[in-house]
């Protein structure tokens, strides 16, 4: 087993045990090695990065207008509720 911590993908994390320590974090910093969980923490993995490669400063910059308000999120629900109903292969009522 490689000394440190990892996470992965769901499937992926039997897996991922037999090479590392297997934690269950959404984005996990070891090192200078930077694993993110699935594709539903990119923008978390990608700060993660950014603040890996030039430092926190320019990750919290980074960061900022990736946060939604609760505010702008009500106001357009509408919005990602009808685009959530669209996908690969068109939208469906």
């Amino acid at each position: 087993m490689v000394v440190g911590q990892a996470t992965g993908h769901p499937s992926f994390m039997e897996k991922l045990a037999s090479y590392t320590t297997s934690v269950e974090s959404r984005v996990q910093l070891d090192g200078r090695v930077v694993t993110s969980r699935a594709p539903g923490t990119t923008m978390e993995f990608g700060v993660a990065l950014v603040e890996q490669l030039l430092g926190k400063e320019k990750a919290d910059e980074v960061a900022g207008p990736l946060v939604r308000s609760k505010k702008f999120i009500l106001e357009n629900f509408a919005f990602f509720l009808g685009a959530m109903k669209c996908g690969l292969y068109g939208c469906f009522n």
